[in-house]
């Protein structure tokens, strides 16, 4: 973390909470942009990938470098998910993509990232603490950026 627990789990937490609740106006406000929306998707993904990687940086790297090396990685997975969802997914909720996307990072997470052997080196406390946290994190990076891409603009969650 790159001020501390105390500082960053609030700070993101806070993000979260009013990105979600603002997402619709947020995402109007970015499609006024005359641009294709998977640009737009794209170009709104990039800064929450970044924000989101400053917060939970890996020690090698926090605070050391100003584009985390995660982020080809993570556009990468989020362009996925918007393909799939543009081009599968006639709904009019963000629920589910998000949800998916959050599972796969936690499979991800899991296998090849910073969760690896978490059940082996923590108490079980902290490791539901960081399923949930990590779940939250991943659902983060998209849920703007799938706001942007819905084809209505009177849509829920």
């Amino acid at each position: 973390m790159a001020f501390g627990i105390f500082i960053d789990q609030p700070l993101l937490s806070a993000v979260i909470i009013l990105t979600t609740i603002y997402r619709k106006r947020i995402a109007a406000l970015i499609k006024k942009v005359k641009l294709p929306k998977i640009i737009l998707y794209i170009l709104t993904a990039i800064p929450l990938i970044i924000f989101e990687e400053h917060i939970n940086c890996m020690p090698s790297w926090c605070l050391h470098v100003l584009i985390p090396p995660t982020l080809p990685f993570l556009l990468i997975q989020t362009i996925i998910v918007g393909l799939i969802f543009a081009k599968f997914f006639s709904t009019k909720s963000i629920l589910v993509p998000t949800f998916l996307y959050s599972a796969f990072g936690l499979l991800w997470e899991f296998t090849a990232g910073g969760l690896v052997g978490l059940f082996s080196k923590a108490a079980l406390s902290f490791a539901i603490f960081m399923i949930g946290w990590t779940g939250i994190s991943y659902a983060f990076l998209v849920i703007v950026p799938l706001t942007i891409l819905m084809k209505t603009d009177t849509v829920s969650m």
